[in-house]
């Protein structure tokens, strides 16, 4: 785990180079991490020594990313001194400036997040490393018991959550510190200080800078106790998933589902977990609170079957299963000739292929160059064998269900002309009565299963 940071002493600096180290060699092995990775990158100390620790190690080409979020008076003069420390130590370093800045942390964590796994994208790395900590995971679970977190909540950060890794989670920030100081000098740099760390405002602060620090002193507070709690919850979910992953199938959309049935001969706790455990298998940050889970239950008492739960997201009943789906926003996207573009959530993935088709069906040369890419709107109409008609009308005769009808892809011309629907539809009138259709629209199924909604 490292040292204890109340009980760390500059004797064990030698120790510590060489653990800090091992750990982040071992965690690279364990999880096979290799070759290019996209660095977390702020600047201040942990990050700092995770910078480090990637480049010195020659599995892996590091690339640092910087995300200024213009919270505080001076982010731009401290993204500018991020830049050099990364050049000083031989890093590539990519900035990004958030343009619309948010004071939430969760929504600017969000933001972060999703930036560093399109830089991910873009750089065709294998991984993201975070910098996380020990004394983070102490503030977590502290936090998590404050906020009064069932034991998945218990279970503090991950190690591994999808692509993001953080492998200085089981070091000590005293350890760390001790590993980077004769590293700093010897290059002379420093760490950067984000003014935020500071503010007490913020919870996680208030427990760092405050409450821990007074516990420590005042009661000889042992943060391993915490990192205990966290070990002892995480051990036990796991073996709770493992009971309820039997409960979960995929539906005949090829979604995970629990079937209703088998909702109803659970007991009440077996079923908040079992529907926690599917809700994140579906794709859920976070699982239901205990209180959404009972409203789910009352409206599928009531024969109801949508019923809206936290964050966006649908708990639907289809065919006797039950599923979480997410509300997607609506989404306009420019696809040129040979170009592909990927729905939300359904994974479905739409290209434009020259085709040479002499026959009834095919697109035509956009005039534009282009053409979009979208889900429906309000109102859309589509003409098809010589009538314009609703798409709701098509998609009810079709029995598309309309927690689904958000995922149909539709391609427009650039006027909004409806040329092509997925799903099954196919091409509109429009485009079957041109003459000259050298393309063609082609669609490889997602996640979703459509032969499933549309097989009677």
């Amino acid at each position: 785990m490292g040292s204890n940071p109340v009980t760390a002493t500059r004797e064990d600096a030698n120790r510590n180079v060489h653990k800090v180290e091992k750990v982040f060699n071992n965690f690279l092995l364990k999880h096979k991490i290799k070759g290019r990775v996209i660095i977390g990158y702020s600047g201040g100390i942990d990050s700092l020594t995770l910078l480090y620790l990637a480049f010195k190690n020659p599995a892996l080409d590091p690339i640092a990313v910087h995300i200024d979020h213009r919270f505080y008076q001076g982010s731009g003069l401290r993204a500018l001194k991020a830049r050099e420390i990364a050049i000083k130590i031989g890093v590539n370093i990519s900035v990004i400036t958030v343009l619309h800045p948010v004071k939430d942390e969760a929504k600017a964590r969000e933001i972060r997040y999703h930036l560093l796994r399109k830089i991910k994208e873009q750089e065709k790395a294998n991984a993201i490393l975070v910098a996380h900590n020990a004394n983070d995971q102490v503030e977590t679970v502290l936090l998590r018991i404050y906020f009064g977190s069932g034991i998945r909540g218990l279970g503090g950060i991950k190690e591994k959550y999808r692509e993001i890794y953080r492998p200085l989670l089981s070091v000590y920030r005293q350890d760390i510190l001790d590993y980077i100081k004769p590293i700093k000098r010897n290059l002379q740099i420093e760490a950067i200080v984000d003014p935020s760390n500071k503010d007490i405002r913020i919870k996680r602060n208030f427990f760092r800078n405050l409450l821990i620090p007074y516990l420590q002193k005042e009661y000889n507070f042992d943060p391993t106790t915490i990192i205990n709690i966290s070990k002892i919850s995480k051990g036990a979910q796991n073996k709770i998933d493992k009971i309820v992953e039997n409960f979960i199938c995929l539906s005949d959309l090829s979604l995970p589902a629990v079937k209703i049935k088998t909702l109803f001969t659970l007991d009440k706790e077996l079923r908040y977990y079992t529907l926690s455990y599917l809700a994140l298998r579906s794709g859920l940050k976070l699982p239901p609170s205990r209180r959404s889970i009972d409203e789910i239950m009352r409206q599928l008492n009531l024969g109801k079957v949508t019923t809206r739960i936290n964050n966006g997201w649908l708990a639907v009943e289809w065919k006797g299963f039950l599923m979480f789906i997410p509300e997607i926003e609506k989404f306009d996207i420019k696809i040129g000739i040979g170009e592909s573009v990927t729905i939300p959530f359904s994974g479905d993935k739409i290209s434009i292929i020259s085709s040479n088709s002499k026959g009834v069906n095919g697109l035509p040369y956009p005039k534009s160059g282009f053409f979009i890419v979208r889900n429906r709107r309000t109102g859309d109409k589509i003409k098809l064998r010589g009538h314009r008609r609703k798409l709701k009308d098509i998609f009810i005769n079709l029995k598309i269900p309309r927690f689904l009808r958000q995922f149909v892809p539709l391609i427009t011309d650039s006027e909004g002309n409806i040329l092509w629907i997925g799903a099954g539809i196919g091409y509109s009138d429009i485009a079957k009565d041109c003459k000259y259709k050298p393309l063609s629209a082609k669609i490889e199924i997602g996640t979703i299963n459509w032969r499933g909604v549309l097989c009677k």
